[in-house]
């Protein structure tokens, strides 16, 4: 039972965090309307994480063309839909380990109620060991279920975060990307100084 506690706390803990992370990491202005004019001048757009990527893959002066332009998306793609895909493979490690340790403390318990038939000799302290094993039988196996229960809907929230973020990066490109057509691969009038190699993934 400890063991499935300490299961518990650390699936959560862990579970909770990479929720945040994943939250976090949102394009604002979803409906696009205010894309061209962010991708024109970077500085317009408001603080957050549509700011840092279009810092990000519009820095370096004259570089805005569509290869490298691809290539630093990739950067920011790896760094974010990439650790994120990490942690919530890591998340279903800890959810598939609970029914499991259920499954370890459900033979443990019927060890320990065979001992007891083994061991009986028609007194009640016999008895007490035959159902202090089923007890930790049936208690162990419940434990787990109802762990990972929870923590199955949690991961299909992250992955849902998952997957909004990663179509909603995919359409930021193609925005970046027939702006800069239009243009002429001309730099933005507001190219931020300086250059920023990849943006980590909120929490990492």
């Amino acid at each position: 039972m400890s063991a499935l506690a300490l299961l518990s706390v650390s699936l959560y803990t862990y579970g909770f965090w990479v929720l945040f992370g994943a939250r976090a990491c949102q394009i604002e202005g979803a409906s696009g309307t205010e894309w061209p004019l962010w991708i024109a001048f970077p500085r317009t757009a408001p603080e957050g994480f549509t700011r840092n990527v279009l810092t990000c893959v519009l820095s370096g002066g004259g570089n805005q063309v569509p290869p490298v332009v691809r290539q630093r998306f990739a950067e920011v793609r790896s760094a974010t839909v990439g650790t994120l895909e990490q942690k919530i493979r890591l998340l279903d490690t800890l959810i598939a380990a609970a029914p499991l340790l259920g499954l370890l403390g459900t033979v443990l318990g019927l060890l320990a109620t065979f001992t007891g038939l083994s061991d009986a000799h028609g007194g009640n302290e016999s008895l007490d060991d035959v159902a202090r094993g089923i007890r930790l039988a049936l208690v162990t196996t419940a434990s787990g279920l109802v762990i990972a229960l929870p923590g199955l809907y949690l991961s299909m929230s992250i992955r849902r975060h998952h997957q909004r973020f990663s179509l909603q990066l995919q359409q930021l490109e193609c925005a970046v990307l027939a702006s800069l057509e239009q243009l002429g691969a001309a730099p933005p009038l507001d190219t931020p100084p300086g250059g920023t190699s990849i943006y980590r993934f909120p929490g990492a």
